[in-house]
């Protein structure tokens, strides 16, 4: 497959500026000509995602759009191409924010028709299952993060382990003792 002009959109994020730039750099390597770029919002009213795919149109030899985006933001996106009536217009191709994800095309198949997804290939691990669900506050020290996602799972805090407790980088700070951390 050989993809000689399209546009790129990405989800304003880490994520999406990340993959953009790897994929700006091998297409420039392959002579792949990008013919625009832009940042979709991760959310917002249905008017900025329809100015995305307004901001499209000028380019009629550019058809192929490559959305580094979350499941959300590719909706939006093709619940705006529904809008402006342009379903068979762009061939998506994703990343793995919305490949496996059924509900992402939900009442908006005709504009998706089409469209490529990519995701890293992860069989299900029962063995996984089994270590991760039987994780804990107590027995789990080795993850630095894994007692702020404690606390964010279940609305508590565990200062009541440590007597201090955990400020977060959002800057919360939760209130109620976890009361079962085993």
């Amino acid at each position: 497959l050989r993809l000689k002009q399209h546009f790129t959109a990405k989800h304003d994020s880490n994520y999406g500026s990340s993959l953009m730039d790897v994929f700006k750099g091998l297409a420039q390597d392959e002579g792949i000509c990008i013919a625009y770029t832009e940042s979709a919002p991760s959310s917002g009213d249905d008017t900025r995602f329809d100015d995305v795919i307004r901001n499209l149109q000028p380019y009629r030899n550019a058809r192929v759009v490559a959305c580094f985006c979350e499941g959300m933001t590719v909706l939006a996106l093709l619940r705006a191409t529904k809008r402006l009536g342009l379903a068979g217009e762009f061939l998506w191709v994703g990343s793995d924010g919305w490949s496996d994800r059924p509900d992402v095309v939900q009442g908006v198949e005709e504009e998706a028709v089409g469209s490529i997804t990519v995701r890293i290939f992860s069989p299900y691990s029962l063995d996984f299952d089994d270590y991760y669900f039987n994780l804990s506050a107590v027995n789990n020290t080795r993850n630095p993060w894994f007692r702020e996602f404690w606390e964010s799972r279940f609305n508590c805090s565990l200062q009541n382990l440590t007597g201090v407790a955990i400020k977060h980088a959002s800057g919360h700070v939760y209130q109620r003792p976890c009361s079962a951390v085993v």
